[in-house]
């Protein structure tokens, strides 16, 4: 049986998927997305912030949170020290490079 692994894109959208989903509900996390495209964090992290500290102000700070719990749950790196959601997909992103080439 050959199995497929998700890619660094996949498993971080995921992660934003199931962060707002936990937070809003399923509904709601599908009109945050239509206002805010979670596919946007892949090319830039800060704009996907930013946006999200504009549509929702202080409360952003919530939800940018729980994505960054998602992302360090996800990805593996508990108990390391993350200071932002922008370090958080940084560190994500070199964690999945590393797998990939111990992998190969």
């Amino acid at each position: 049986m050959v199995t497929q692994e998700k890619t660094f894109n996949q498993i971080l959208l995921e992660a934003i998927a199931e962060a707002l989903n936990s937070i809003f509900g399923l509904q709601t996390a599908r009109s945050v997305n239509f206002y805010v495209d979670p596919r946007l964090v892949l090319k830039s992290p800060e704009l996907y912030a930013k946006l999200l500290e504009k549509m929702f102000g202080e409360g952003a700070k919530i939800i940018l949170a729980r994505i960054t719990g998602q992302v360090v749950k996800k990805f593996a790196f508990e108990g390391e020290r993350v200071i932002s959601f922008e370090q958080a997909v940084r560190r994500a992103k070199l964690r999945y490079l590393k797998h990939l080439a111990g992998a190969g």
